[in-house]
C-alpha cells in the first residue's frame, strides 16, 4: 500500500513538472521577430471597399437604380459582392423585376471585375468598377447588347 501511494506521488509530481516546462515553453516567446520572420500582412482595404449607389445610364436615358456593396478582402484574394437593382424596362419594353446577386468579385489592377450569373438570361455578365473622381466609381455592365453606364458614389 505504502509503496502504490509513493508511485502515485512521483507520477504525479513528473506531471507537475512536464506541464509547468510546457506552460513555460508557450509564454515564453517575449522576443519580437525579426524582419525575416514576420509573417506577410494581408491587404485587407480597397478603394472599393464599401457600398456605392447610382442609376444604370443606356444611351442617355436613365435607368434602373442599383446598389454594390464591396466586402472587405478575403484570404483567396477574393471579394464579397452584392449587386442590386431596381425594377425597369429592357430594350424590348419588357419589365426587369428588382433583384440581388451576390458574388466574388476580384482587382484586377485599378479595377474591380464582378461576375455573375443572370438566371434569367442564362449567361454570365460583367460589372468593371474603375475610380471615376475622388468619390465617385464608373461601373459599366458588359455582356448584353448595350453597356449601361452608371456613376456610383459611396452611400
Amino acid at each position: 500500500m505504502q509503496r502504490t501511494r509513493f508511485k502515485n506521488l512521483v507520477l504525479l509530481l513528473c506531471l507537475a513538472v512536464l506541464s509547468s516546462v510546457a506552460y513555460a515553453e508557450k509564454g515564453d516567446n517575449t522576443a519580437t521577430p525579426s524582419a525575416e520572420e514576420k509573417p506577410a500582412v494581408l491587404k485587407t482595404t480597397s478603394y472599393f471597399q464599401g457600398t456605392w449607389i447610382g442609376t444604370w445610364k443606356i444611351e442617355g436615358r436613365t435607368g434602373r437604380d442599383i446598389t454594390i456593396t464591396v466586402g472587405p478582402k478575403n484570404p483567396d484574394g477574393t471579394f464579397d459582392i452584392e449587386y442590386s437593382w431596381g425594377s425597369g424596362k429592357d430594350i424590348r419594353g419588357g419589365s426587369i423585376l428588382p433583384g440581388t446577386v451576390k458574388a466574388k468579385g476580384r482587382e484586377d489592377g485599378e479595377k474591380m471585375v464582378l461576375d455573375y450569373y443572370d438566371t434569367v438570361y442564362f449567361k454570365t455578365f460583367s460589372i468593371i468598377l474603375t475610380k471615376h473622381e475622388d468619390v465617385r466609381v464608373k461601373a459599366v455592365h458588359e455582356g448584353g447588347i448595350l453597356k449601361p453606364v452608371a456613376y456610383l458614389s459611396r452611400q
